[in-house]
Formats: C-alpha cells, sequence, structure tokens
C-alpha cells in the first residue's frame, strides 16, 4: 500500500510538472512594437526635474533605446513653460522654480 502512495505521488508530481508551462505569446504586430515611452515626475523635493523619452524594443529582444534630440517641455495649469535641455541617453531636465511646485499645481509634458 505505502509503494502505490509514493507511485502515485511521482505520477501527480510529473503531471502537474508538464502542464504548469505554457508558452505565451501576446501577439504583438510589428507596427504596434515602436511605441515612444515618456516617465517622469514633477515633485516638490527638488527644483530639477528630469522627464526620460525611450522607444520600445521587441519582447524578444528587450532592451533601452533612447531617444535624443526631442524638443521636451513642462507646462502647467497657469500658463508657465519650461522648457527642457537634453542630457543625453534620453534624459532631459530643467529647473523649476520652487514657487511654482506648489500643492494643486498641474504639470504636464510636451
Amino acid at each position: 500500500m505505502h509503494r502505490n502512495k509514493i507511485i502515485l505521488l511521482f505520477i501527480l508530481l510529473a503531471l502537474m510538472g508538464k502542464s504548469c508551462i505554457k508558452p505565451y505569446d501576446p501577439g504583438i504586430k510589428g507596427k504596434d512594437a515602436r511605441k515612444y515611452v515618456v516617465s517622469g515626475q514633477v515633485t516638490d523635493s527638488d527644483s530639477t526635474q528630469t522627464v526620460n523619452v525611450s522607444m520600445t524594443s521587441p519582447i524578444d529582444d528587450p532592451k533601452y533605446l533612447p531617444v535624443k534630440g526631442c524638443t521636451v517641455r513642462i507646462l502647467d495649469n497657469k500658463g508657465n513653460e519650461f522648457p527642457m535641455s537634453d542630457m543625453g541617453d534620453g534624459d532631459y531636465t530643467t529647473r523649476i522654480d520652487p514657487d511654482f511646485l506648489i500643492p494643486g499645481a498641474s504639470f504636464m509634458v510636451e
């Protein structure tokens, strides 16, 4: 009886191990694979703000693809514009005076 339980356990483990691995293909088309990625946040902890611009890479060959030479600026809800400088490697920075970084202010990247 004990021997049958061990054999049954090995069979169950073998079936579970095989059934848990299934390949996943997200079905991303070539034209959908090249998108801009813009990331950053405006914070009052430092007056220097940074935005990063890059491109997506293929899912089977992930890598960082920075975008250089963009015209990037931050706009606030009061009509102020803060042009950003290209620091290389996809990073763009600007300094925003703390007087503009008040609670309730809205910002956007263009």
